[in-house]
């Protein structure tokens, strides 16, 4: 949700237009289900997760306000497809201490926990670690849900407007 929110904030800035409550309710729904998807699927699934979520409930929102006809799968299917092309593209993680790099980093203590898991060396972890361990590798990869959905909101603000 964060990951959305934050896509859409970004395409305000450099639109330097904002944007209804609808918008930023779309991308926080659709950079949940984003994130939710990178955790279990890649990022690949979480870009055609996100982009297709986007295009549904932007749809759906527009047909109940009578902006358009009906519901217009062409661009659901467009929209995920080019959600799991951008995820398909590899951009380097951020680096940020103490979360992703170093010594007793979340993504450190991960590895750690993974590796004792798969030599049977321990039976089950805390509540902590296992947050810690999602939360780690969901910060590694959430760059490219924010960049998948700035590139999204930049391209239907953009599209639209070329079209009318």
């Amino acid at each position: 949700a964060i990951g959305g929110l934050i896509s859409q904030g970004i395409v305000d800035l450099l639109d330097d237009k904002p944007t209804d409550w609808s918008d930023y309710a779309i991308a926080a729904i659709s950079g949940a289900a984003s994130g939710e998807t990178l955790l279990y699927a890649g990022p690949m699934a979480a870009g055609a997760v996100g982009g297709g979520t986007r295009a549904l409930l932007r749809n759906t929102r527009d047909w109940g306000l009578g902006r358009n006809k009906g519901l217009n799968l062409d661009d659901v299917f467009a929209e995920t497809a080019k959600g799991f092309i951008f995820g398909a593209i590899k951009i380097p993680a951020l680096k940020i201490p103490h979360i992703n790099v170093g010594r007793g980093s979340w993504m450190a203590v991960q590895k750690t926990v993974l590796t004792k898991a798969s030599r049977g060396l321990i039976k089950r972890i805390s509540a902590k670690t296992f947050f810690k361990s999602m939360a780690g590798n969901l910060i590694q990869d959430s760059h490219n849900i924010v960049l998948e959905g700035v590139a999204g909101g930049l391209e239907n603000r953009y599209s639209g407007a070329i079209s009318k």
